[in-house]
């Protein structure tokens, strides 16, 4: 038992594992790519004739 727990100490020492380290990967803000623009999101008339205009083809990509 004592064996195992310094074994995993070891292991986060040579790791670097820190509860108070903040991730690498974290976003800096908010995204630069905007939500909304013209035509989209579109409107609730817009989204039924596009959706009506779909075609199923069952076996095919």
């Amino acid at each position: 038992m004592i064996r195992t727990v310094g074994v995993l100490v070891l292991a986060a020492a040579v790791t670097g594992c820190s509860p108070t380290r903040a991730p690498v990967d974290a976003p800096a803000g908010p995204s630069a790519v905007p939500l909304v623009g013209a035509g989209f999101p579109p409107t609730a008339a817009e989204a039924r004739t596009r959706l009506a205009a779909l075609e199923v083809a069952w076996g095919r990509n």
